[in-house]
């Protein structure tokens, strides 16, 4: 026990330094108890998800998975209370701790471990950052057991052993102060890029679907034309003769996200490429993953790239010279368009050609 110990002080020194001139250093099962109080009455103690965004947080459909449970003993469930913390052992190392902020008692998976605060004169909000620190996350790494790496966990036993820094009581709570200040004011400031975001949406939808128009465009009306008549899927690639030290960037399926594209900033060979590397990529291209085909794979080459070559996991879609390629992008992203797409249908777009 002696061997661990001193081994969990030097993890701690290892990934954030010496202890700071004053403080002291705590195991967690000196702050923590674990709190196994077993529940069936979702009635009485509702049925909150957990997750790594959002802490503990209402249930919602996309995390429902009651109906695959066999029976409904009362071990299924655990509840917690304000204030308690909740760990996933599986997330543990990615984020899944936190504490609960609902102002009433509820029910979660009985598979999450459940702690309360047992140590007086403890901030709340500084034990909540340190242990969700980018520092505390490597530690976790380091103590995650398992012979899968997607399946490594961190057993409540291990956790409890781990230690962190304990500031004094004033000098905590004046740290506290400031986590709870900036929390409000990135709230705010994400309530506001929230609310900016919707007014474009909604913008976006009117421009593009013609219900908001230009007057010195004139009155026109538009028409219904499919994807196919405004652009072509461009199936140009490299050849099996191209020159093995000729040098190009490399896109792959996982360099494209949500509308970004993630350039790597080095060159390869095409003697040394994957050999998927073949889909020749210019600007305006529109990308479209065919590896998981939906909204969030496509994305528009808006610079010039000298040399890019792609994985042929790409669709590469060309907008005709009489078609703004942006338009055609953003009306992927359309209500109309996405019907159309989750449908199972061609899409149709509406335009003034």
């Amino acid at each position: 026990m002696a061997n661990n110990a001193d081994y969990q002080y030097k993890l701690l020194l290892h990934h954030f330094g010496d202890v700071p001139s004053g403080w002291s250093v705590a195991a967690l099962s000196e702050i923590f108890a674990e709190r196994v109080e077993p529940n069936a009455n979702l009635s009485k103690y509702p049925l909150f998800s957990f997750t790594i965004e959002d802490g503990v947080t209402p249930k919602t459909e996309r995390y429902e998975r009651s109906f695959l449970l066999r029976d409904k003993k009362e071990n299924e469930y655990k509840l917690v209370y304000p204030n308690d913390f909740v760990i996933n052992p599986m997330n543990l190392r990615f984020g899944a701790i936190g504490y609960s902020k609902i102002n009433r008692v509820v029910s979660v998976s009985a598979y999450y471990d459940i702690l309360k605060i047992k140590r007086p004169n403890v901030d709340i909000d500084f034990l909540g950052e340190f242990l969700s620190s980018r520092e505390m996350f490597n530690i976790y790494n380091r103590v995650a057991t398992g012979s899968l790496i997607e399946k490594r966990r961190v057993h409540y036993s291990e956790f409890r052993s781990l230690k962190i820094f304990c500031p004094p009581q004033k000098e905590q709570e004046r740290i506290g102060e400031i986590i709870r200040c900036w929390n409000a004011r990135i709230r705010a400031t994400e309530n506001l890029i929230a609310a900016k975001v919707e007014s474009k949406r909604g913008l976006m939808q009117q421009l593009l679907t013609g219900k908001k128009r230009f007057q010195a465009f004139g009155g026109g009306e538009w028409q219904h034309t499919r994807l196919s008549k405004i652009c072509k899927i461009n199936h140009n690639t490299l050849s099996e003769k191209t020159d093995p030290n000729y040098e190009f960037t490399y896109l792959d399926i996982s360099s494209v996200d949500k509308g970004k594209i993630e350039l790597p900033k080095s060159r390869i060979r095409f003697a040394s490429a994957p050999s998927r590397a073949r889909r020749l990529i210019k600007k305006n291209d529109i990308l479209m993953s065919t590896v998981r085909p939906n909204l969030q794979s496509f994305a528009l080459v808006k610079d010039e790239v000298q040399h890019l070559v792609g994985s042929t996991g790409f669709a590469v879609i060309t907008a005709n010279s009489n078609i703004d390629p942006s338009f055609i992008y953003h009306n992927l992203f359309s209500d109309d368009i996405t019907q159309q797409i989750n449908s199972g249908l061609s899409p149709k777009f509406e335009t003034t050609s």
